[in-house]
């Protein structure tokens, strides 16, 4: 299984980590931004949802979930 989480900044660069939470459970994250390399995340299990914290945040990025 796989799940995208579209990430879109309307604010100034972010400095500070980013916490998201996507429902279902994944044991692998993978943070993907323009002109950047693709970068794994830890996964944390929530409840029925799954936790990462997306380091900085600049205008546009996807997580890629999978298991």
């Amino acid at each position: 299984a796989q799940a995208l989480l579209h990430l879109v900044n309307y604010g100034g660069n972010s400095r500070e980590e980013v916490q998201a939470h996507i429902q279902g459970h994944f044991s692998r994250a993978t943070l993907l931004r323009p002109g950047q390399p693709d970068l794994s995340l830890k996964t944390a299990r929530r409840g029925p949802s799954t936790e990462v914290f997306v380091p900085t945040l600049g205008r546009l990025a996807i997580v890629r979930f999978s298991n």
